[in-house]
Parts: structure tokens; sequence; C-alpha cells
């Protein structure tokens, strides 16, 4: 701030007293804060736009370019997301906005036999992702899921559709549960701007973003890296509201894999992603 100055007010009269004036580059300064305000304004209206179609998120918290390792199998992994879908702002699972999601009712949404699910509920146990209590309350791990603003700050963040991943979980035999797991288990490696597989993701410049090879993936999740076309028609039979989950762009350097951000998506600019061009086919 330049000076302090007496300044009259020409349509009332007032004289106000010792009113800062501001300096040049005080000017500048405050154009690029109401700048930087009005495109977040702008932004922030895409992204409401966004959660109004795929529904409210639940954040699954990971470490990115890194195995997604739980504790669990891969099936279990699929189980797991989906019951995410119905955490509450204090974790706590919910069927409905005033009951309670406990043992009994949770084993009836899944929608598997009574020895699939106690190996299930055993598992997530044992890995204290879920935690029930003497009220047969039930409560999924903070340092994994979150709802509202995270309070995590050492690990990166993704948002799971709730409506999308329901409805992908619904029209899942158990028998693709494992299928399902592929694209959860791509999370860590997903870039956090344009959900494509890749070896740097959290890389924001696209001309520095190194894909991933489905080669490369097969073998990080597991599976026989000489059937990665087998896995890349397998993939691209889910779909979600008649968009594929899955899109492939095969060239002469490789099978390269993005993945619909109506699922899940790190990033908060949808602009960068309208390069999935393959998900409105």
């Amino acid at each position: 701030m330049k000076s302090l100055k007496k300044v009259v007010n020409l349509e009332t009269g007032e004289i106000y007293d010792d009113v800062k004036v501001l300096t040049k580059s005080d000017i500048e300064r405050c154009k690029k804060i109401f700048e930087a305000k009005e495109l977040y304004e702008i932004k922030g209206h895409s992204i409401k736009a966004k959660y109004k179609e795929n529904g409210s998120f639940v954040w699954l918290l990971y470490n990115a370019g890194k195995v997604l390792d739980l504790g669990i199998s891969p099936n279990n992994l699929t189980k797991l997301i989906f019951i995410s879908t119905f955490m509450d702002y204090d974790n706590r699972l919910m069927l409905k906005e005033t009951k309670i999601m406990t043992k009994e009712i949770m084993f009836l949404i899944l929608g598997v036999s009574k020895r699939t699910f106690d190996s299930f509920w055993n598992a997530i146990t044992d890995a204290r992702l879920v935690i029930a209590k003497e009220t047969g309350e039930l409560f999924l791990n903070a340092d994994v899921f979150q709802r509202g603003s995270t309070q995590t700050e050492d690990a990166d963040r993704i948002r799971l559709y709730r409506k999308s991943i329901r409805s992908l979980y619904s029209r899942a035999t158990v028998g693709e549960h494992k299928l399902l797991s592929y694209l959860f288990q791509a999370i860590p490696f997903v870039n956090t701007q344009y959900n494509m597989l890749c070896h740097n993701p959290t890389e924001k410049d696209l001309d520095l973003v190194k894909p991933m090879h489905m080669v490369d993936y097969c073998e990080i999740i597991g599976y026989s890296p000489e059937n990665y076309r087998r896995l890349k028609t397998l993939l691209k039979k889910l779909t979600l509201k008649k968009k594929v989950v899955f899109s492939f762009v095969d060239n002469a350097k490789g099978l390269f894999c993005y993945v619909n951000p109506n699922v899940y998506y790190a990033g908060n600019d949808w602009e960068r992603v309208e390069i999935l061009g393959e998900f409105c086919k």
C-alpha cells in the first residue's frame, strides 16, 4: 500500500479518512485473484453438473503408481467398493438415511451365497476395512474411504461415483466380480487428469504422460500378459448407460486404455477428459 488519504464520496458528500490507496502492483495482484476466483466458480458449476449426472461420491484414498493392496482378494475388492457407496459422512454404512446397514442387511444386498459372504466378511473385518460395533453399526476404515472433505493429506484420492458403481455391480454376475475388480485395480495407474492407464499417473502435462500398454497392466494385476487381447475383449463388455467403461486405442505403439470418468475420476477439470470421446458412442 502506497499511502493513506482522505477521500470524498461525490454522490453523498461523505469524507472518509485514512483510505488505503492501491499501487499498480496491488491492482494487478487483485486482478489475478479475482480471475482465479471466477475460473474456480466456472469449474465448480461444471463439476456440480457432473455430480448431478453421476450422483454423489465416496473418496477412495490410495497411493498413485502403487498396487492397490487392501489385503483382500480381487473378488472381495469389488464387493467392498460396492459396499462403500452406502457410507455416510461419518463412515457409517447406511441402507437409507435413517436405517443402518447391519451385517445381515449387507449379506442381502450383496446378493451372494452364504459361504461367499462369510468369506468376504472375515476378509474385510480381519483387514480392519470394516469395523463392527456392539450396536450393530458398521463403519468403513477412514484411512481408505472418506466422504466430504478428506482429512488425509499424504494420500492420493479419487471420486467413486455411487450411482455408477451400483449400476455396474447390480448388472454383474458373481462370476464377473473379478472382472470388475480389474476396473478398480486400475485406479492407482489411471492419470488423475486424463483417466488413461499410464506410468506417471500424477503428470498434468498431456505431452509428458507415458501411456501404459495393456501388457504392462496385465503383469500388475496378475493376468497372463500373453492374453492381454482377451482381457481387452472382456473389459469392452462393461458398459455404463450404454457407454463403454474401458476405451482402447490400438496403434503402432501398442494397445492403450482409457477409463470412463463417469465411474471414477480424481481431477477437477472435466474439459481435460473431453478427449475421451469414445464414451459418447
